[in-house]
């Protein structure tokens, strides 16, 4: 598995990769509005990846805590420089 720092985007006219990362989840953040979202933050010492689910999500913050280590996968994005999943698996 590669560490977040490892990440590098791939072309927009390829298909988007599919990692797991392993973390630390750092934040967990609702962001209210039409476009409702909830986003957590992961870092693994080498850097940090948004996870990003839209909708009304409230399992997450049931299940899981600032602190946790939990392994995401799903295909890697980056939005503004960073690297983002959007509705990864999560166990």
């Amino acid at each position: 598995m590669p560490s977040i720092r490892e990440l590098r985007p791939t072309p927009r006219s390829e298909k988007a990769e599919e990692v797991t990362i392993i973390g630390t989840i750092e934040r967990i953040a609702v962001i209210p509005g039409r476009a409702r979202r909830t986003v957590v933050t992961l870092g693994d010492g080498t850097g940090r990846l948004e996870c990003v689910w839209f909708g009304p999500i409230d399992w997450i913050e049931r299940i899981y805590a600032q602190g946790d280590q939990v392994a995401v996968s799903g295909d890697l994005g980056w939005f503004r420089g960073k690297p983002q999943m959007r509705h990864p698996d999560s166990e």
